[in-house]
């Protein structure tokens, strides 16, 4: 999943199954994407108020 937001990508993150083979449900991925988007607004919002960088 990329964590981005306003067309800046801060990074990446993602979930391996190493011991047997997952296949991913459309709501786990809908949750996941939820969740990258709730990271980079985050990101996002403390880069403005000069919180992070």
């Amino acid at each position: 999943m990329r964590i981005k937001s306003a067309d800046k990508v801060w990074g990446f993150f993602g979930f391996d199954s190493i011991k047997k083979l997952n296949k991913w449900e459309d709501n786990q991925i809908n949750n996941l994407t939820v969740s990258a988007n709730l990271i980079g607004n985050l990101l996002l919002r403390l880069h403005n108020t000069e919180i992070l960088f």
